[in-house]
């Protein structure tokens, strides 16, 4: 990655708000004062919410443990990663690249992108829909992105059908018209990006070179997707504005005993091995009170962690035992090969 003058950093800080990055790692925050958020920290344990946003100035701050800083700061601390990593991660998750920001940069940074016009709910979930059948395709002709999953140890072809896996060739704008709201609608959900300034449509695709995995709610209603880059730059990639969701929900309506892993991968390889009563929670803060509550209203009785043996995943761990053990009865299995 070049080097990213002053400017263009600052104006990054401004394309992406730090609400959207706290929601993308499943920070939940509610008002708090009349400039202010707040919610749990991610960073430690706490039962009263610490973790102070002031969207404004694109900050955090949490009261407990000291942590603050940008957004960049923010990713850095929740991934243990470095400046030009997450400043690479959250260039994946605007769709933009530093040659765009070039063309924004000496517009000051005071002023924020104007925000999409929202697309009705029931026109969202069509256009999602016949994105994902188009992926759906795109996977069954593609043989890398199989081999991709393969070499994961993903090797059950019944599983690509059930879950409905996909894979995004990066040419889905060229199979639209070239009229009407079809592109812009995808765009304003997220699936299609804004051109690069220097060059012509079409327009370029969120997804592009991911298998994607798409997320259902427990009744089975689509909500969003989630793409694996297959050629590891920008790595997880999400839609804008969306909650990350619970993959495989439906399955707490048929089980009792739930398995949560942190990755959809991971999820996949607990099916592989014989398992389907699996949930992947989207990372290590993919958990919100009203997933708890979902899992305690479909009487599930048991939940076991099965998270990576990293330090974040004990962290995670050490958070989530507590707040499902106050609801349901919790065992946990951190990192592959260890049980409790």
């Amino acid at each position: 990655m070049a080097r990213m003058s002053d400017e263009q950093i600052e104006q990054l800080k401004q394309t992406i708000t730090i609400e959207r990055v706290c929601s993308a790692y499943g920070i939940e925050l509610h008002e708090h004062g009349l400039n202010d958020l707040a919610g749990l920290c991610p960073f430690h344990e706490e039962d009263e919410p610490s973790f102070i946003v002031t969207p404004a100035k694109g900050l955090y701050h949490c009261m407990g443990c000291a942590r603050g800083g940008s957004v960049i700061d923010l990713v850095m601390e929740l991934e243990k990663i470095g400046f030009r990593e997450a400043v690479e991660k959250l260039l994946s998750m605007t769709g933009h690249s530093i040659e765009s920001l070039e063309g924004q940069a000496g517009q000051g940074t005071a002023r924020k992108q104007p925000d999409k016009p929202a697309i009705p709910p029931e026109r969202a979930a069509a256009l999602l829909e016949r994105a994902l059948a188009v992926y759906e395709r795109n996977f069954a002709e593609s043989g890398e992105a199989r081999a991709y999953l393969e070499s994961r140890g993903i090797t059950d072809a019944a599983l690509f059908t059930a879950h409905r896996i996909g894979y995004s060739n990066g040419k889905l704008s060229e199979m639209l018209p070239g009229n009407g709201n079809v592109r812009k609608d995808l765009n304003g959900v997220g699936i299609l990006l804004d051109p690069k300034p220097e060059t012509a449509p079409p327009e370029r695709e969120r997804f592009s070179d991911c298998v994607v995995f798409p997320v259902f709610d427990e009744e089975g209603l689509l909500t969003t997707i989630y793409g694996r880059s297959i050629s590891g730059k920008g790595r997880h990639l999400f839609l804008p504005g969306r909650s990350t969701g619970l993959w495989n929900a439906q399955s707490i309506k048929t089980h009792s005993e739930i398995i949560l892993t942190e990755s959809v991968i991971d999820a996949l390889s607990v099916m592989v091995a014989g398992f389907a009563n699996v949930i992947a929670i989207q990372g290590t803060n993919g958990v919100k009170d009203a997933d708890i509550e979902t899992l305690r209203r479909h009487g599930v009785s048991s939940v076991v962690l099965l998270l990576d043996g990293d330090d974040a995943g004990g962290r995670a761990t050490g958070k989530l035992r507590p707040r499902l053990e106050s609801r349901r009865a919790c065992r946990d299995r951190q990192g592959p090969a260890s049980r409790a």
